[in-house]
């Protein structure tokens, strides 16, 4: 018995935080970005911090993510502002991309801006959202109508991540 206590006394265990949302979390000075996946700062993977496990209703898998080439990223650049004129284009694509980032813009600016899809009916609204939009945060709601959408639809979709913005 004496040496299983022992044992136990020299034993040192891994303490791990955990979250329920994915993305951007602040760990003392650093930042850490927190998916399914494992964890990740500017120096690496990390294994303190976690994603509790079924609590996100989404999905990532960014670490595992091979880079992309230059000529892939030329290939998405030409596609992603070749949906609509650049001054359509060039907001929602920043907002978007920023939008991972909100948490440590929002501990920075304290605010964050937000986007406001408006146009006349047919306009490209919903589709812009649809094609756009969701996919960058990897979700896929089918609507008919980005009219016919509640706030609510979206916010339990998003709310499991910390990148999301109020809709």
């Amino acid at each position: 018995m004496q040496s299983i206590k022992k044992i136990l006394t020299e034993y040192k265990p891994l303490i791990k935080t955990a979250t329920k949302t994915l993305g951007l979390h602040r760990q003392g000075n650093k930042w850490v970005f927190v998916c399914n996946a494992g964890a990740i700062d500017h120096e690496g993977m990390r294994d303190d911090l976690v994603l509790l496990p079924d609590q996100s209703r989404m999905s990532c898998d960014i670490i595992n993510a091979k880079p992309l080439t230059s000529i892939e990223i030329e290939t998405i650049a030409n596609l992603l502002f070749d949906f609509n004129v650049p001054s359509v284009t060039a907001p929602i694509v920043g907002w978007s991309f920023a939008a991972f980032f909100k948490p440590r813009i929002f501990h920075l600016r304290n605010a964050i801006p937000l986007l406001v899809v408006h146009g006349e009916p047919n306009s490209g609204k919903t589709e812009t959202v649809d094609n756009i939009i969701l996919p960058l945060f990897g979700l896929s709601l089918p609507i008919e109508s980005i009219g016919s959408a509640t706030q609510f639809t979206y916010m339990r979709e998003l709310s499991s991540s910390n990148w999301s913005a109020p809709l």
